[in-house]
C-alpha cells in the first residue's frame, strides 16, 4: 500500500468525515472520489478460532511463530492453543513473554516479529497494529489494510518509562516489606 502525506486539517476533515472507527480514512476518500467501496477478504470477517491468540485486538493464527534477539541470543516462540507459547510457558501478552527473557519491563510490541503461517518473511508485530480491518485487526497481510490510530512511538515510549518507575516502585516495596 502506498502511504500519502496529509496536513492537519486534511487529516482533521477525512476524520470528522468517518461515520464509526469501521470506516478508514481510504473509505471516506473512496466514497469523496466516486469509487466503489473495497470490502476485506472474507477470512477478515470470520471469527478467530479457538487455538489462535488475539492480543490488543490483533488476531494470530495458530501456528505463528515468533522470534526475538536479546543479548545475542535468537528466542523462538508458536501461537498454540489460544497463547504465545515459548519454552513451554503460556502468555496471553507480547510484554509478558518479552518480560520472561529481558527480566525487565519491554514493550513486546516493539521485541518480537512474527512469521504468519505460509508466509517466508518475518514482520515487527508493532507494524501489525498500525494495519486496520473491518472490525478486529488481523494478523494477515493484504492491500487493503489502513493505518490504525494506535499510540505513537513516543507514547509507546512514555508508556514504557512509566511502566519501569512502576516496576520499580514494586520492587521498591518488595524490598522495604521483607
Amino acid at each position: 500500500m502506498r502511504t500519502i502525506e496529509v496536513d492537519f486539517d486534511v487529516y482533521k476533515a477525512l476524520t470528522l468525515r468517518r461515520a464509526t472507527e469501521a470506516v478508514s480514512e481510504n473509505d471516506v476518500l473512496r466514497e469523496l472520489l466516486g469509487l466503489s467501496a473495497k470490502r476485506q477478504a472474507e477470512t477478515m470477517t470470520a471469527g478467530p478460532a479457538p487455538s489462535d491468540w488475539v492480543a490488543k485486538g490483533i488476531r494470530f493464527p495458530s501456528g505463528t511463530e515468533f522470534r526475538a534477539n536479546y543479548k545475542g541470543k535468537t528466542y523462538l516462540g508458536r501461537v498454540d492453543g489460544g497463547a504465545l507459547v515459548l519454552n513451554g510457558k503460556r502468555f496471553d501478552s507480547p510484554s509478558a513473554a518479552a518480560v520472561s527473557i529481558t527480566r525487565n519491563p519491554v514493550n513486546g510490541w516493539h521485541f518480537w516479529q512474527c512469521r504468519l503461517p505460509g508466509q517466508a518473511s518475518w514482520q515487527m508485530i508493532k507494524m501489525l497494529r498500525k494495519q486496520k480491518g473491518g472490525g478486529m485487526r488481523w494478523a494477515i497481510s493484504t492491500p487493503e489494510y489502513h493505518h490504525w490510530h494506535h499510540a505513537s512511538d513516543e507514547e509507546d515510549t512514555a508508556n514504557q518509562t512509566l511502566g519501569k518507575r512502576l516496576w520499580a516502585t514494586a520492587n521498591q516495596s518488595r524490598a522495604n516489606s521483607g
